[in-house]
């Protein structure tokens, strides 16, 4: 989509990575610059989590490469990486009855010196990450007492205390309302705004017409489309995509577009 620019904060060459001799992903590459806001659609079992995995070295590639800036990832230890991306991912249990406020704090781990105590900088970004995700009133609960739309904006509030330059995000619109669901999106679009690079997975396709610019579109550990979001959501990138039929217009106010599904015995 982009040809390589000054700005250009992370580049996937060629990755593939395979589990147990069974490919998981194969000849993915794609760019990401800085202030980007990208949704990443595409059918369960598409590889996109696995993805997510390997731009923060979660995961390694089987063959390609990732690079960060200039540097690639296999060189960067954890510790180094951390500083750069954060990652919201759709599981949000932890083992340890934390509190929110320390949920939200480790996203300072990878800046606090070696007795890993927080600074007065450190609870600042915390309680104005909080402030943010309207989840300050719960600063002093459990995160094991939060319903999971609470736990989904305390583990964002979290990534966002980390000050990221990418902030990748495995549907951050689970569990949530759908008040919040807008929120969520609006803060993300207002982060890409910020200058940070935003690369979300997302299900809801309205949702990402909406609040996305660039659309990436994957199917069976490929890359099938990347391009601007009106690009991408068409009804034959769809129906290659998904497999059904569909039906794209214009959302009469935004003018963003609009998907409808089909039923497979409609008439086009």
């Amino acid at each position: 989509m982009h040809k390589e620019t000054q700005d250009t904060i992370l580049q996937v060459h060629d990755a593939g990575f395979e589990y147990e001799t069974k490919p998981i992903l194969s000849g993915v590459s794609f760019s990401l610059h800085r202030g980007d806001c990208v949704s990443m659609i595409g059918p369960n079992g598409a590889g996109k989590t696995t993805l997510l995995r390997l731009l923060s070295r979660v995961l390694s590639p089987s063959t390609g490469e990732i690079l960060l800036g200039s540097t690639p990832l296999s060189r960067m230890s954890r510790h180094q990486i951390a500083r750069e991306i954060a990652v919201v991912p759709q599981d949000t249990s932890l083992g340890f009855p934390f509190s929110v406020l320390e949920v939200v704090l480790m996203g300072r781990n990878p800046f606090t010196g070696m007795l890993g105590l927080e600074s007065e900088q450190d609870y600042k970004l915390a309680f104005e990450s909080m402030e943010r995700l309207d989840i300050i009133h719960l600063a002093e609960r459990r995160f094991d007492s939060l319903s999971g739309g609470e736990k989904q904006r305390t583990v964002l509030a979290r990534a966002l205390t980390q000050t990221p330059h990418i902030l990748l995000l495995d549907e951050p619109g689970t569990h949530l309302d759908l008040s919040h669901q807008i929120v969520i999106h609006e803060i993300l679009q207002n982060l890409s705004r910020e200058g940070i690079t935003v690369l979300s997975i997302t299900h809801d396709l309205n949702l990402a017409a909406e609040f996305f610019p660039r659309m990436i579109a994957m199917k069976q550990g490929r890359l099938i489309a990347d391009g601007l979001t009106e690009e991408v959501l068409t009804e034959s990138c769809m129906q290659e995509v998904f497999g059904v039929r569909t039906f794209v217009d214009k959302n009469p106010i935004s003018g963003r577009p609009r998907i409808s599904i089909l039923k497979q015995d409609s008439v086009a």
